[in-house]
């Protein structure tokens, strides 16, 4: 048979090297593209299916809050945007495993770059700072920033319990002290004392907001929340304090106690222009009480600043703390006071607070803490547990030592602050003490049990009933205002104008 092969059809067949190879790659390639494009929808119906079908969790243990709860839906929510937005916010905040998932991101992130254990150490973050300015002590701190600032401090270290320099010095000066390293000279002015009003103030819409700051820095594995206030919210917290002294006449005592937070003493010198002077702040509010006794809780803190009385990884101090405000408060107040070895020392290994959780910042997570709490040797007492509108009690420990989430551990004391708490010891002075509190306060009343024969304790931010009837009521004889800087300087202070102002009985 004969071959009708020829080489003209060869040449028409043949298939250059350098083709072959680009239709080979150009073969791959589109492959990726199927294999990605198959990848990537098989992840978004992973997510979607978890999101569906999971449970969504409503509480963060880590947060020590209530997650967003699913929107309510109205047409017009629909059509103005917000159910759309607070469906976003909702899926957002609910991802299932997010208590798993949030401390795999901070860590995840700790690996992008080259990042030695020095510098980790001695790295300096700053979220949401910006520079205080007092040139108008009568301005309202201004808004935090957006942005953070990360940047090499290799002269900055810090330690479990204290922030040291190059120089091997402990920063430790008081605000006063300080104030001169400031960028902006002080600035004297002439203010009018504040007077008592009757007018009642508009409830805060957060009660949580005293918690806001002028942003964080942390410097290695130590966190410290920057401060903003104004001379005009510490006249205004004066104000609403000596309306208490004006309600309540000579026949009781009222106390103010503003305690300074972690910032007035350990925050490194070249950082102080970050921070407006806690010190100068409460020194206003004290040039502005009438009637009211001032506890001198600066004083009393910073004479042991070279212990633990604040903690690294939260924005509350620590229970060490707690007992030199309260031994201060006794001493002004003219009660005993039990000494430290007459309590109990307990600790739990393992503690990552607030200040994680406002910055996802790992050197925080991979550096916890010991936290520590106190109880009398001797349970000369009994506790009972009150709803906010002093109904329902129930008598419990007054600590709460089932916490098994650690980052929750400040709930040891009193539980939190969702409850009225009353204390009734064994002490036989015919003393009995009301404290309105933030957060802060929670530390305080395990130090005072062998001091006053009855103390209750509110939180200002929940307590629902008329205050000055209350302590009518409950035949109280001393007032005791508890709360950090943050609060007293902030509308978390309106809160004590709202207690003394609300209709008796509402």
């Amino acid at each position: 048979m004969a071959n009708n092969y020829t080489a003209f059809d060869f040449v028409e067949s043949y298939t250059p090297p350098e083709i072959r190879r680009k239709e080979k790659l150009q073969n791959v390639t589109r492959t990726a593209k199927y294999i990605n494009i198959a990848a990537v929808c098989s992840m978004f119906m992973i997510a979607f299916f978890i999101l569906l079908v999971f449970e969504h969790p409503t509480v963060s243990e880590s947060e020590n809050r209530e997650l967003e709860k699913f929107p309510k839906f109205s047409f017009s929510a629909l059509l103005s945007g917000e159910f759309t937005s607070n469906l976003s916010a909702y899926f957002n905040d609910t991802v299932p495993f997010r208590e798993s998932l949030v401390p795999f991101n901070s860590n995840l992130k700790s690996y992008f770059g080259m990042i030695s254990p020095d510098d980790d150490k001695n790295k300096v973050v700053f979220y949401n700072a910006h520079i205080i300015s007092d040139d108008d002590p009568n301005e309202q701190s201004s808004p935090a920033q957006t942005n953070s600032i990360t940047t090499a401090a290799t002269t900055v270290s810090t330690a479990a319990t204290q922030i040291t320099d190059a120089s091997g010095t402990t920063p430790l000066q008081s605000d006063a002290q300080s104030s001169a390293l400031t960028t902006t000279p002080p600035v004297t002015t002439t203010t009018t004392a504040a007077t008592t009003t009757t007018t009642p103030t508009p409830e805060p819409q957060d009660p949580n907001v005293g918690i806001m700051h002028e942003g964080i820095v942390v410097l290695g594995d130590t966190g410290i929340m920057l401060y903003g206030g104004s001379l005009a919210n510490a006249e205004e917290y004066a104000g609403y304090v000596n309306a208490y002294k004006a309600d309540l006449g000579d026949s009781v005592n009222v106390y103010s106690m503003v305690i300074p937070t972690a910032v007035s003493y350990y925050l490194p010198d070249e950082f102080k222009q970050y921070t407006r002077s806690q010190k100068g702040d409460i020194d206003h509010i004290l040039q502005h009480l009438n009637g009211v006794v001032n506890v001198d809780a600066y004083s009393a803190l910073a004479a042991h600043t070279d212990e633990k009385i604040y903690t690294r990884t939260d924005h509350h101090w620590a229970a060490l703390g707690a007992y030199y405000a309260a031994q201060e408060f006794c001493k002004t107040a003219n009660v005993p006071f039990l000494d430290i070895s007459e309590y109990d020392r307990y600790s739990v290994d393992g503690y990552v607070g607030t200040l994680y959780t406002y910055t996802n910042e790992s050197s925080l997570l991979n550096n916890p803490e010991e936290f520590v709490y106190y109880k009398p040797k001797t349970e000369n007492y009994t506790t009972t547990y009150y709803s906010q509108s002093f109904t329902n009690p129930s008598v419990g420990a007054l600590f709460n030592e089932g916490i098994t989430n650690k980052s929750s551990l400040y709930l040891t004391f009193m539980r939190g602050d969702s409850n009225i708490v009353h204390i009734k010891t064994s002490v036989t002075n015919g003393r009995k003490l009301i404290i309105f509190k933030d957060s802060y306060g929670n530390a305080i009343p395990e130090f005072l049990t062998g001091s006053f024969e009855e103390i209750y304790v509110c939180d200002m931010r929940y307590f629902e009933l008329n205050s000055i009837e209350f302590i009518k009521q409950q035949g109280i004889t001393d007032v005791l205002f508890a709360s950090c800087a943050f609060s007293a300087m902030s509308s978390n202070a309106d809160y004590i104008e709202v207690m003394r102002t609300r209709q008796p009985n509402q």
